[in-house]
């Protein structure tokens, strides 16, 4: 009957740890590459690539890659690549489209990672974190924020005796108060509110 000896399982067991501990070795010494992806104009965002240069730099065993992508192709390829499993590992999307998103599970539930790793100094220092929320649970942290403005003749609220608003609530009230007839024709011909009706804000105005 063959049988192993003592010291050739001293051997073997001894073969298969160092093995074991090459290959964790190796996997922790293997460098991790993400892909970040997003769809601005290279020559509107120059912070990034320099973000990503720096944390590169401090990081040499996770680097990250930029990728571009139009707006105009950026949803559809999103969709696209994870549905078929791949896709970039952190995509910038617009706040709009986080919940459809999440409603089709196309995006991580990401409570866990914040939980365990807060981001910065914590979730609650970041603007607009409703946007990135379905279900209480959050799918996307905002980055950025657009800064928009409204302009107000001063005179004509004046005349009306109100003052710029401050919410909502007060912007209808306003707006409903500076809507008006102004020659009793019969017909409104000094409207309170005015918005673009097109689907972005770049080169339009906003104004009561």
């Amino acid at each position: 009957m063959p049988v192993t000896a003592p010291h050739a399982s001293h051997k073997l067991k001894t073969l298969l740890i160092t093995l074991l501990l090459l290959s964790l070795t190796t996997i922790s010494m293997a460098q991790i590459e993400l892909v970040f992806r997003q769809s601005d104009p290279p020559n509107e965002t120059p912070g990034i690539p320099l973000a990503i240069e720096k944390w590169n730099a401090e990081h040499p065993d996770i680097q990250v890659r930029l990728e571009n992508v139009p707006w105009a192709d950026a949803l559809n390829q999103y969709v696209r690549e994870v549905q078929a499993g791949g896709g970039a590992d952190v995509e910038q999307v617009a706040f709009v489209w986080t919940r459809d998103l999440a409603v089709s599970d196309l995006v991580m539930n990401l409570d866990d990672f914040i939980a365990n790793n807060p981001p910065g100094n914590g979730i609650e220092d970041f603007l607009g974190t409703d946007l990135g929320v379905y279900n209480d649970s959050v799918y996307g942290i905002p980055f950025s924020v657009d800064t928009n403005a409204m302009a107000y003749r001063a005179d004509l609220l004046d005349a009306a005796g109100v003052t710029p608003p401050d919410t909502w609530q007060e912007l209808f009230e306003v707006s409903k108060t500076l809507t008006q007839d102004t020659d009793d024709d019969g017909r409104i011909d000094q409207y309170g509110f005015c918005f673009p009706g097109a689907g972005g804000e770049t080169g339009s105005q906003w104004f009561i």
